[in-house]
């Protein structure tokens, strides 16, 4: 059985010389000798904090609203009188729902002029 042929290596050599492990390397990156830290790679940082916190607000809200719906829904499948709103517990999640709608609608609109203004 061949070995690889990178020096110091000993694995058993499976394709152009070279074990499983350095024949990707040199694959992937044209080097069989190529070292990496281990652990993850670094994530890049967003290029506008302030948008990155504003995307994460509004999916929140969004969420919000999804699960105020889903509430919503459930208690008039619950009333027995199914098409009236006139249950407390009802008009206060619609009430909810507005309040949260709102301040999404307003988080958009803060989005837009974030990722309208030139990168400074």
């Amino acid at each position: 059985m061949p070995i690889c042929t990178i020096p110091g290596c000993g694995r058993i050599a499976v394709a152009g010389g070279l074990c499983p492990m350095h024949y990707m390397r040199q694959r992937r990156h044209g080097d069989p000798n190529v070292e990496f830290p281990p652990g993850r790679p670094p994530q890049p940082k967003p290029a506008n904090p302030e948008l990155d916190a504003l995307r994460r607000a509004n999916a929140a809200l969004r969420n919000q609203v999804a699960t105020l719906t889903r509430e919503r829904d459930a208690a008039q499948a619950a009333s027995p009188q199914p098409g009236k709103s006139d249950d407390n517990s009802i008009k206060l999640i619609v009430a909810r729902n507005i309040v949260l709608e709102r301040e999404n609608a307003a988080l958009k609109d803060k989005l837009a002029k974030v990722e309208a203004s030139p990168d400074e």
